[in-house]
């Protein structure tokens, strides 16, 4: 019980992912997938710095009752604390990729930015609905490739919630929000819905 991997796997993980991981106990999920996001703590005056890189995370939004298509600027910083700075949103519906990449290209100033990586949800981007796949339509109009392995959601989410969470040698976030956001925001449940002005936190089905 006293094992550093087993202690530091405590502190990092959600208590629902270490009791049923490590301690074998029963957890089913219920409710706000991300029930503990620390609106006080995650949400910061972040922005675009034009000397470094911009990554651009993508999800089309397929497939989900009230969906959006979803892009998100951020800066990585690898030494630093917090480590990913999300520093602006796109949140749309109605638009194809297409429009979606035209609007960013023609109204964000950090699409300026000499180094841009992007990572499009892999279920999408090689996916062909009577058109261009996604990752073919950014690499088309912007020669940015979309990259993206497909994995489980519940690893995923739970790689997400180490990152919002405070980590023990910085005291601080590995990812933090620009209240920009307001779209990904609503998703933690600490905003409401910019379509509806209503609360649709993120919930297991």
């Amino acid at each position: 019980r006293d094992d550093p991997k087993i202690l530091d796997l405590e502190e990092h993980a959600s208590d629902e992912f270490f009791m049923e991981r490590v301690a074998g106990l029963q957890v089913p999920p219920r409710g706000i997938v991300f029930p503990k996001f620390r609106a006080d703590l995650l949400i910061r005056d972040v922005n675009w710095r034009k000397d470094e890189p911009v990554y651009l995370w993508e999800d089309p939004g397929y497939g989900r009752e009230n969906g959006a298509h979803a892009v998100y600027a951020a800066h990585v910083r690898p030494d630093e604390r917090p480590l990913v700075e999300v520093f602006d949103e796109v949140y749309e519906r109605g638009k194809t990729t297409e429009e979606i990449i035209k609007l960013i290209a023609g109204e964000r100033i950090w699409w300026k930015a000499e180094e841009k990586h992007l990572v499009s949800d892999p279920y999408y981007k090689d996916a062909h609905h009577s058109m261009n796949s996604v990752g073919e339509q950014w690499l088309a109009q912007t020669g940015l490739v979309a990259y993206g392995d497909r994995t489980h959601v519940a690893p995923r989410n739970e790689r997400l919630k180490g990152f919002l969470g405070l980590d023990s040698a910085y005291r601080e976030p590995g990812i933090v929000f620009s209240p920009r956001c307001v779209g990904i925001l609503s998703e933690f449940g600490v905003r409401e819905n910019p379509f509806d002005g209503l609360m649709h936190p993120y919930r297991y089905k």
